[in-house]
């Protein structure tokens, strides 16, 4: 039976027209399954893949999918992170949010340190707060070692620029010498004049002598004035000279007594370290932290710069039968009444 020519026509026509909807239709189908892969990879496997529990995946409007599951990181398995991702096919990145579940997973018996400061400092040595607490104080002890040793280098450096601004490197004792051998000039005798007996006039011979002794002692006069000048100058000079060696040689005196105490301060500084990684051991129990959890760890415990004692007593002190401040006058008079 032969087919007419315009039924063939029909026929084509209407297969071109079927032809794009098929496919569009399975291109939105393919969309949905590529979404869901995506949303798989930004949530976490949370599309299908995570941790073989299948979740449920919704799309919207422009094949952007949005999928809420549970991912474990496979660089550690023990930890466990959730969140909520969102992707799709505007380019945009996986925004998820940050879980401390893993911090305080690997913190373990150290989110103890959520106690209190009264807590702390009350507990027993070998309970677990306590262990945290000894820590603390650790931690502590080793900011101030630290900070000491800083303020005694800062000073070294202070000292160092000190003593290169310094003019003369000759000691005060070399100085005192070359000042005590300094000799001062004698100042010349003036001649005495010539006199004759009353009535008499001095001779001509006698005048003569006179006048050359007086001329003689005129010209050693400016000689000793010359002299005078320089021998002043120069025990001004080793005088200055004396005042800045000897305060050199306190300053050279001082530096070697602070780059002794910077030996002792650092060796003190790594005992205290040591100290704050035993305790830091005792109180994991044998376990290393990660950088991310001692750091959490640090932020709960918040430890301060300790105020040293020194400072302490000398603020606290008053002179003897002075009112200390903030006392009030009731105060003043039990105490004057007891003392009675």
């Amino acid at each position: 039976m032969r087919i007419k020519t315009p039924l063939i026509i029909a026929a084509t026509a209407a297969a071109l027209v079927i032809a794009p909807v098929a496919t569009s239709s399975f291109t939105g189908a393919d969309l949905v399954f590529a979404k869901g892969k995506d949303g798989d990879n930004g949530g976490g496997n949370g599309g299908g893949n995570g941790g073989g529990n299948s979740n449920k995946s919704s799309g919207s409007d422009g094949g952007n999918g949005k999928s809420k599951g549970t991912s474990f990181s496979p660089k550690d398995k023990s930890s466990k992170s959730t969140g909520t991702s969102f992707s799709g096919s505007n380019g945009k990145k996986a925004a998820t949010k940050t879980n401390h579940g893993a911090i305080a997973s690997e913190l373990k018996g150290l989110n103890a340190a959520h106690a209190s400061p009264t807590a702390l400092a009350n507990a027993a040595p070998n309970s677990q707060v306590g262990r945290i607490a000894t820590y603390k104080a650790a931690v502590e002890a080793g900011m101030l070692a630290d900070k000491l040793l800083d303020d005694a280098n800062l000073a070294l450096l202070g000292l160092d620029d000190k003593l290169a601004g310094y003019s003369t490197q000759r000691t005060a004792a070399e100085v005192e010498a070359d000042l005590t051998g300094l000799t001062a000039p004698v100042e010349p005798t003036a001649p005495t004049p010539p006199t004759a007996p009353e009535g008499e006039e001095v001779s001509l011979e006698e005048q003569t002598a006179y006048e050359t002794a007086l001329s003689e002692y005129n010209t050693a006069l400016s000689e000793y004035d010359t002299a005078l000048e320089t021998y002043n100058g120069e025990k001004a000079a080793l005088e200055a000279e004396l005042a800045e060696a000897a305060a050199r040689d306190a300053d050279l005196a001082a530096k070697a007594a602070l780059e002794a105490e910077i030996v002792t301060l650092e060796e003190e500084a790594a005992a205290a370290d040591a100290a704050e990684q035993d305790a830091l051991l005792a109180a994991s129990n044998g376990r290393e932290l990660s950088p991310e959890a001692l750091a959490e760890l640090n932020r709960l415990l918040d430890p301060q710069m300790p105020v040293e004692e020194a400072a302490a007593t000398e603020e606290g002190t008053t002179e003897e039968g002075a009112t200390e401040e903030g006392a009030t006058e009731d105060e003043v008079v039990l105490t004057e009444e007891a003392t009675e």
